[in-house]
């Protein structure tokens, strides 16, 4: 997931829920203007190679309501 987007991993670990648009086969990942230390400035990516498995762990999120809750969650929610 880091090297598809070409993005850094507290780039990556800022992406909420509703930052991710997927399509059948790919997705438009939004790194928002309030991630920490973004290099080049909030930005939109198109990934494809990620895409299907980023989709699929999406579909199992444990926050899968919250459109602000984080891409990937740094701990289990509800376990």
């Amino acid at each position: 997931m880091v090297w598809a987007p070409g993005c850094r991993v507290n780039e990556l670990m800022s992406v909420r829920l509703g930052d991710w648009e997927a399509d059948a086969d790919s997705a438009m990942i939004s790194l928002p203007p309030d991630a920490p230390n973004l290099k080049t400035g909030p930005r939109a990516i198109t990934v494809v190679e990620c895409a299907p498995v980023v989709n699929a762990w999406i579909r199992l999120h444990p926050d899968l309501r919250r459109t602000e809750a984080k891409l990937m969650p740094m701990h289990p929610i509800g376990v």
